[in-house]
């Protein structure tokens, strides 16, 4: 029996792995221990803020880990994910969580999520000193699902100047992504969803030709063009 996904089951589902999120984050080490820096600003938008965590100075390797959490774009928390953080904190390496503004689920938007992840690396990276970064660590962008593809996206993006997502002087040394969104073209014949779920997360034109070509492609969409 193959299980159909709905707008009610998703919004279900972030409702009851609230508790659970929580409960992770108080068994998780404290946070107080990583010299935090919560709810920094790189925007206007209440959503447009990261938490950044410092690895101890004893093991610190000079590296940064910026992840990008998932959420089917309507939803998720950049703080959930401070238990995932804190394993690569241990390893020496500093760790922002980034949030960003979320789709309201009457149309997709991504450029939205685009915009926040480019103007929060741009905050990062002319704000390095202040954020106890050195100008030559390592940077890592890392994202879960949709974080993903925002992670992938942002990393192709940096040389295309059609899409004025320039970062400044800063400079990956390697993208990680889990199970990212990224071939967008597929979903319109995705089983286990129904039109409305679609609809919800991938707007009212999901079933345009071209439509989601545009999300899957960056060169396709920088040029104009829907192959």
């Amino acid at each position: 029996m193959e299980l159909t996904l709905t707008v009610p089951m998703l919004k279900l589902f972030f409702a009851l792995s609230k508790p659970k999120n929580r409960l992770k984050l108080k068994q998780a080490e404290p946070k107080e221990l990583y010299q935090p820096l919560l709810n920094v600003k790189y925007g206007q938008d209440k959503q447009q803020v990261f938490d950044m965590y410092h690895a101890p100075q004893n093991v610190k390797q000079n590296i940064l880990f910026i992840q990008i959490h998932g959420g089917y774009y309507v939803g998720g928390n950049y703080k959930d994910n401070y238990p995932f953080a804190s394993f690569f904190l241990k390893k020496g390496i500093d760790v922002i969580l980034v949030e960003y503004r979320h789709n309201d689920g009457k149309k997709i938007d991504t450029s939205l999520q685009h915009q926040d992840i480019a103007r929060c690396l741009r905050y990062i990276s002319s704000h390095l000193t202040e954020l106890g970064l050195s100008k030559n660590c390592k940077i890592f962008l890392s994202g879960d699902s949709a974080g993903g593809h925002l992670a992938l996206y942002a990393a192709e993006a940096m040389n295309q100047a059609d899409l004025g997502l320039f970062y400044g002087p800063l400079k990956l040394s390697g993208v990680l992504v889990n199970c990212p969104s990224y071939d967008y073209a597929s979903y319109q014949t995705i089983a286990g969803e129904t039109l409305g779920m679609k609809k919800w997360y991938l707007g009212p034109n999901f079933k345009e030709p071209g439509y989601l070509v545009n999300y899957s492609d960056i060169n396709d969409r920088a040029s104009g063009n829907t192959k």
